[in-house]
């Protein structure tokens, strides 16, 4: 309805207070509405209250089981909160729900990647850079793992890519340079 409407337009505008506001109404008036479970999620994420943002997020994804990014954003929460557990199983949900999600596969390569998985994170982060090829964190994630496994080519390749879609990054850029002079170093 129009207090939804309003809700999203609030978030657009980044007027947050005044989204939670609208959300709540709707949240008030109709209880089974998963899109407002869903924003009231996101608010409440963002608002550095995870546990609270958690619940709204389950309620989300159990009237609406067929939207990726719920449990995308579920999965997210679980991982704020250090539950790789429950954070695996949302996002292997999610991208059970939407395959070609390439932000879906980038949050599974970075839990791989602290769960001590490294060639499951870096198929999951190549699959991100596969899907969407202007994804600068996956191509950067990426190199930075190549990195750590001593393959030069290859992270010489993500760290310019990356450095080609965002020039002013100057992680990156320092990456890159760094990454120049271990080569140089080896010549």
């Amino acid at each position: 309805g129009l207090h939804a409407v309003l809700a999203r337009a609030a978030l657009a505008l980044h007027q947050p207070d005044r989204a939670r506001v609208e959300t709540e109404r709707v949240l008030a008036l109709a209880p089974d509405q998963a899109e407002a479970h869903y924003l009231q999620a996101f608010l409440l994420g963002g608002a550095r209250q995870p546990a609270a943002a958690l619940a709204e997020a389950q309620s989300a994804t159990r009237l609406a089981p067929h939207q990726g990014r719920y449990w995308q954003l579920l999965g997210t929460l679980h991982l704020q909160l250090e539950q790789p557990t429950e954070a695996r199983a949302a996002l292997t949900r999610a991208l059970e729900v939407e395959p070609r999600d390439a932000q879906g596969h980038f949050l599974l390569g970075l839990l791989s990647l602290e769960e001590g998985k490294p060639d499951e994170a870096l198929t999951a982060l190549e699959r991100a850079r596969e899907l969407e090829p202007d994804f600068v964190l996956a191509h950067t994630q990426a190199g930075q793992l190549l990195q750590q496994r001593g393959e030069s080519a290859a992270d010489l390749a993500c760290f310019q890519k990356a450095a080609t879609l965002e020039p002013r990054n100057w992680r990156t850029r320092e990456s890159l340079v760094q990454l120049h002079q271990a080569l140089a170093g080896r010549a």
